[in-house]
């Protein structure tokens, strides 16, 4: 059994988020100890200065700052690992099971990644695979070299903490240009130099109400939030916590990147793919049972009106 230490980061003005998060834990029987952390504003200038935007600045500096305290404070004596949380993570029963089973010091990894970002270009190419753990009920795992954004909900080992922070902390004072955190650690896994995996399905997923209005998503272009909305909802796909609800809200968006005349040469591809998934059902009429070109003639209705037309019935 993992008992860890997590912290939520979360900024003082964002009241609304906390109270959720805490509102949240509470419904949840988590093996462990949780608590709020106060996450640190970007400095413009600096961040100017190293190509990030303030609110990127604001996570890089808000994880440094839970990095050094997690390894100096003494916080974390007696667990096994630190859980790194934003506001907006929604975890899941099955992360607490999971938590609860796991041994951390056992696993080969720096990090562990309960979720990531899963948008258009990642969805497709990874669902069949996530759909077979859906169907095993089996818990799977991606590479840390696949891992391709979002910093939701990560663990990191107790006996990893120390390295990790000082390879955080030494690149962010010595690289002139800096990139969001998320892609760092991306670079860092591809390069070899942390190891990581990605649980599948995710253990845990975002709050898409406290993701709607995030602050660091550019909502002035229409089609650019629908896009992240989009990317959202295939990411609440893709985890234990889906619940159909995340395509109820798909379909409306997805139709609005397109333009009429685009959706109406899709249609065509799209009422095809019903109908070789057996989708349409059709009114029966015995009267033209045998009738060329009728749907009803490949249908399980035909064959049971065929079995009571034999008994006479």
């Amino acid at each position: 059994m993992a008992t860890v230490r997590g912290f939520c980061l979360n900024l003082p003005e964002q009241r609304q988020r906390r109270e959720r998060f805490v509102a949240h834990l509470k419904e949840l029987a988590l093996p462990g100890r949780y608590s709020l952390f106060e996450a640190s504003r970007g400095h413009c200038d600096a961040a100017a200065r190293r190509g990030l935007s303030s609110g990127e600045d604001g996570i890089w500096r808000s994880v440094l700052a839970l990095l050094e305290h997690a390894c100096s404070s003494g916080d974390l004596d007696g667990y096994d690992g630190l859980h790194i949380l934003e506001d907006d993570a929604d975890l899941s029963p099955e992360f607490c099971c999971w938590l609860a089973a796991v041994d951390l010091a056992d696993l080969p990894v720096d990090i562990v990644l309960t979720d990531m970002y899963a948008g258009p270009t990642v969805f497709p190419q990874r669902q069949a695979f996530f759909e077979e753990a859906f169907a095993d009920n089996r818990l799977r795992w991606l590479a840390g070299s696949e891992y391709t954004g979002c910093l939701a909900s990560w663990l990191i080992p107790v006996g990893r903490l120390p390295a990790v922070a000082a390879l955080f902390r030494q690149i962010y004072h010595q690289e002139q240009r800096m990139i969001p955190v998320d892609n760092l650690l991306r670079r860092l896994f591809v390069e070899g130099q942390l190891q990581g995996v990605v649980s599948v399905p995710f253990l845990t997923s975002i709050d898409l109400e406290s993701q709607a209005v995030s602050a660091i998503q550019d909502q002035s272009d229409r089609a650019v939030a629908a896009t992240a909305r989009v990317a959202d909802l295939l990411r609440r796909r893709l985890s234990v916590l889906r619940d159909g609800r995340e395509l109820e809200q798909l379909l409306p968006l997805l139709a609005e990147l397109r333009s009429p005349a685009q959706l109406s040469a899709q249609l065509g591809a799209l009422v095809q793919a019903v109908h070789q998934d057996r989708g349409f059902r059709y009114r029966f009429d015995a009267r033209l049972l045998d009738q060329p070109g009728n749907p009803q003639a490949s249908s399980d209705q035909t064959a049971s009106a065929r079995s009571r037309s034999a008994s006479g019935l």
